[in-house]
């Protein structure tokens, strides 16, 4: 994505009116670097695709997704235990 500058300062400006749009409405909204996503799906933070798509097919994604399909997965996956962590952090103190 970082090699077109007006591809980079569009996605930029649109996920800024999202992330603005989430604050206003209340609704909690999370990000996270490729690399704590490859980390969570792997175990190893420079994973690449066919890495990760080996990783959810274990992990019980099942038949063939596109890349988009399997990033949105992937992050997903990685923010239900980003969140189980907090929650189990939270419930320790």
């Amino acid at each position: 994505m970082g090699r077109n500058a007006t591809s980079v300062i569009g996605v930029a400006q649109a996920r800024g009116v999202v992330s603005l749009t989430l604050e206003r409405c209340g609704v909690a909204c999370f990000a996270y670097k490729p690399a704590a996503v490859k980390a969570s799906i792997t175990g190893y933070g420079a994973a690449g695709k066919a890495q990760i798509a080996r990783m959810l097919a274990v992990q019980g994604v099942a038949g063939r997704v596109d890349e988009h399909a399997a990033d949105a997965i992937a992050i997903a996956i990685c923010h239900s235990r980003a969140r189980r962590l907090r929650l189990a952090a939270r419930a320790t103190t």
